[in-house]
């Protein structure tokens, strides 16, 4: 019979704890804890910045606005100036508009009408555009704007019929006109 004995000091061996149930559920639950809390964080992020983007568009919408308003501000200080300008400039040299007007009146004939009135100040190029009865009427203007002390250069730049009856005693047809000539602030022949 043989029997063993042994004569070692016996160490008490640690038994491997294998991975239980419980703790694989716990480990489960804190992992899917920690990704739900970073989805989360990150979905809150997300939104925080899609109403970042949404308030920084509507900043640049008005920042159009206000851009188109600057530019509209800039055309129209442009024309103030221009207009501006240019009164200085008559008054400087002395122009009476209600005396240009009357004098200028007189020299159209019956049945011939301004529709516009148009100055250049760096030129002092006027262009008048019109309504007359007939072509006798047109030539007869002509004649007389070039009696007309303050214009030089007096010359018809373009004509034609206008459409329909006119109002004219006779009924006819209106004879459009545009007609150009150099300004003489002040001047005489």
């Amino acid at each position: 019979m043989n029997i063993k004995i042994n004569l070692l000091p016996t160490v008490k061996k640690k038994k491997k704890k294998g991975v239980t149930d419980t703790t694989m559920i716990i480990i489960i639950i804190f992992f899917l804890v920690a990704l739900g809390l970073t989805y989360f964080t990150y979905w809150n992020k997300v939104n925080i910045l899609k109403s970042q983007l949404l308030s920084l568009n509507s900043e640049i919408e008005r920042y159009k606005d206000m851009e188109q308003l600057k530019n509209e501000k800039l055309s129209t200080d442009k024309k103030l100036n221009y207009y501006i300008s240019t009164t200085k400039k008559l008054i400087n040299e002395e122009v009476k508009f209600s005396v240009f007007f009357e004098e200028l009146s007189a020299y159209f004939p019956k049945y011939a009408y301004l529709t516009s009135l148009d100055v250049d100040k760096d030129s002092k190029l006027i262009r008048m555009t019109g309504v007359t009865d007939n072509y006798y009427t047109l030539g007869k203007l002509l004649f007389h704007l070039k009696q007309f002390p303050q214009f030089s250069d007096v010359f018809l730049s373009n004509f034609g019929k206008q459409g329909g009856r006119g109002a004219t005693p006779e009924g006819a047809e209106k004879i459009t006109f545009t007609i150009m000539a150099k300004w003489k602030i002040g001047g005489k022949k």
